[in-house]
């Protein structure tokens, strides 16, 4: 009966004991080793591997889809707008400034065919076989208008004759005229005179 009682006594101090060391097993321990602390102490690692660079010599494919689903909704627009301080000239007509399309320059004098035309037929189709016969030696040309010659920076040479075609209207049609120029003008449509080719 001793016996047990003074196990019991042992055991009851014992639990004491460690009811007692448990509030200072679980405090915190500061990081300079003095005191207790209850706040949070910060961490520091310093033993990171330093950043290395990687260098790709070669393609890298990707394969997959992304997928998007964040944009935001398409919004309608309704009404009108008004733009009142665009530049404008004195007509009150929009001034655009840039490189605008310049139109082609006029046909003007090439050269003459080694193909010769007597005189004589039908000047409307005649006009057309002179035409072709210049594009045939000389592509891209056809049969001069005399102002053509006129227009024609420098002036041409003509060493001898050539035919040229003079349009004109008359009572509501128009008509075609073939005629000859030489170096003084034009002449008289003697022999068979070659042909005048103009073109761009």
């Amino acid at each position: 009966m001793r016996r047990a009682a003074f196990y019991g006594l042992v055991l009851l101090c014992v639990c004491v004991l460690f009811a007692l060391r448990g509030p200072s097993a679980q405090r915190i321990v500061s990081g300079d080793g003095g005191g207790s602390t209850s706040g949070p102490v910060p961490v520091s690692v310093a033993n990171f591997p330093q950043v290395q660079p990687v260098a790709i010599d070669k393609t890298v494919n990707v394969t997959g889809s992304v997928a998007v689903t964040n944009f935001p909704l398409v919004q309608q627009v309704a009404g009108t707008v008004n733009v009142g301080n665009l530049p404008v000239d004195a007509e009150g007509a929009i001034r655009v400034t840039g490189t605008l399309a310049a139109p082609p320059p006029p046909p003007h004098f090439v050269t003459r065919t080694t193909a010769t035309f007597p005189t004589g037929g039908n000047d409307l189709a005649r006009t057309f076989d002179m035409s072709r016969a210049c594009d045939s030696e000389f592509p891209g040309t056809r049969l001069c208008e005399d102002v053509e010659l006129f227009r024609t920076i420098p002036p041409p040479t003509l060493d001898g004759t050539v035919w040229v075609f003079t349009a004109h209207s008359c009572c509501s049609s128009i008509g075609i005229q073939l005629n000859c120029y030489g170096a003084e003008g034009m002449t008289d449509c003697t022999g068979s005179p070659s042909v005048a080719c103009c073109g761009y």
